[in-house]
């Protein structure tokens, strides 16, 4: 079991920008508190629930609020203070480090009846001797029928 908590708020920038700042504590399988930001361009859904994916940290809509069709853009940072990972356990083969960043970005459409979305996330180092960073893509398509 992984109980994982945020907050964060939406601040305007201007139209049809945004920035969020949010924090996050995440206990279970990884135990970690962790920081950043997420900026939004352009026809984002801004009344939607949004949800942020464990592993890229790209937001996401869950449920969608009433937005005008249109492009978008995400960028975002954080950085994690890890204290534990059940998929790499002290006394193991590999050592855990005590940091974690990400830096991604994203670009979706949303359209009357679709959605989709594709973004990059880079990962730093999850272990000592890790031989690089990794780098990550997503997809996300919903069409309503």
């Amino acid at each position: 079991p992984t109980l994982s908590a945020e907050v964060g708020r939406s601040w305007p920038l201007g139209p049809g920008a945004t920035v969020r700042p949010f924090a996050e504590v995440r206990l279970g399988d990884e135990d970690l508190a962790r920081i950043g930001a997420d900026l939004m361009l352009g026809a984002a859904d801004q009344r939607a629930l949004w949800l942020r994916d464990p592993i890229t940290g790209q937001r996401h809509v869950g449920v969608r609020g009433q937005a005008r069709p249109g492009l978008y853009a995400t960028f975002g940072a954080d950085i994690a203070a890890v204290r534990e990972s059940a998929w790499l356990p002290a006394g193991g083969a590999a050592v855990l480090r005590d940091r974690r960043a990400r830096l991604r970005a994203g670009i979706g459409y949303r359209a009357r009846r679709s959605d989709g979305f594709a973004g990059l996330t880079w990962l730093s180092e999850e272990f000592e001797g890790q031989g690089a960073p990794q780098v990550v893509g997503s997809v996300t398509l919903r069409f309503r029928f």
